[in-house]
């Protein structure tokens, strides 16, 4: 019975570590999204600078 209870146990570190990576992904993945967001928000920006010829010949 306690080879069982070390498989189980061994189960249950194997599902926390996984749910750990899984978190660690979503706050990653969190940030690039943000990081995207803000690059497109900053080239939508300078495409209409561009457009109303406000950008004053910088790119």
């Amino acid at each position: 019975m306690t080879s069982q209870s070390q498989g189980i146990h061994q189960l249950l570190q194997a599902e926390k570590r996984a749910k750990d990576k899984l978190e660690e992904a979503k706050k990653i993945l969190h940030l690039l999204f943000l990081k995207r967001k803000d690059w497109d928000c900053f080239w939508k920006r300078k495409a209409i600078e561009a457009s109303q010829g406000g950008s004053n010949g910088r790119n």
